[in-house]
């Protein structure tokens, strides 16, 4: 995978997709928005992207990372997306664009509350979730680390394109290497071996976490084709996001269904088992 190419992944799409340029969120450069139109019912869809900014004054935040600015700038706006939408019958889908390689760490970034500063993206696309906004997120790049906690994880359903150069994990190999004192060699090597480590988008997709793949498409040079494919994928995952909604169905309850999250589910079901016994005493 050519580094600097996958690198302007976000962008690519998120202006591929919307079909005009992207423009900047909060005076920070490195986080985007486009409005993207689905389906043939006039739906829009307000899609967020985080790329690189050689300029950032934050030297861990210069090649896509999720930093303090990324991170206050992603919940800024979707707070603010929310607030316009607070009278609206019908709340407005979001898309979350996700290539990152992670959460940007460093000394600056630890002394101003990194931490803080992504939960507060998570709590924003929270609460867009529980005021009605349907959360979509399309995976074109790299999902690792906090990054993705913050920026894609929160949405009813998660797509990713079936290329190379797509990946999910909690944590980059170099960072796993330098943790467990292996080498790089033998961490890649466990990742191909066992589901859990591996970095394949396809078994993030058999463990459940990614709802549904794509295949057939080219991440780092999309046609209009390609572009096409992946915005029918998105309508139809926002329709059956809709419906849902409409039949009060959660969205986690397809847990049960899923032959790859058997233990997850029997977790789930202990656990509120036992809370309900404590409600009852």
């Amino acid at each position: 995978m050519n580094a600097t190419k996958s690198m302007e992944r976000g962008k690519l799409w998120l202006e591929g997709l919307a079909e005009h340029a992207a423009k900047t969120v909060m005076e920070t450069p490195s986080v985007l928005e486009a409005t993207v139109p689905l389906g043939d019912q006039g739906e829009v869809i307000l899609a967020l992207a985080v790329v690189a900014d050689p300029a950032s004054g934050f030297p861990r935040a210069l090649h896509g990372e999720f930093g303090l600015e990324q991170a206050w700038a992603v919940a800024a706006r979707i707070r603010q997306y929310v607030e316009e939408d607070a009278t609206r019958s019908t709340r407005r889908p979001i898309l979350a664009i996700v290539d990152t390689p992670g959460q940007a760490f460093g000394r600056v970034e630890e002394q101003q509350c990194i931490s803080v500063a992504c939960a507060a993206a998570v709590d924003a696309y929270i609460a867009a979730r529980r005021a009605g906004h349907p959360l979509l997120t399309l995976i074109v790049g790299r999902a690792i680390s906090g990054s993705f906690l913050a920026h894609g994880l929160q949405a009813d359903r998660i797509l990713a394109i079936e290329d190379d150069g797509v990946m999910m994990h909690a944590m980059s190999p170099q960072s796993i290497a330098r943790i467990t004192r292996r080498t790089l060699a033998e961490v890649t090597e466990q990742a191909a071996s066992s589901m859990p480590m591996s970095y394949s988008i396809e078994n993030a997709h058999r463990l459940g976490v990614v709802h549904t793949l794509i295949p057939g498409i080219s991440a780092e040079a999309p046609t209009a084709a390609n572009t096409s494919i992946v915005k029918e994928a998105l309508s139809r995952a926002l329709c059956e996001v809709r419906e849902e909604a409409k039949n009060g169905v959660r969205d986690v309850d397809g847990v049960k269904d899923n032959p790859n999250r058997v233990a997850t589910a029997t977790v789930e079901r202990l656990m509120r088992e036992q809370w309900n016994l404590d409600d009852l005493a």
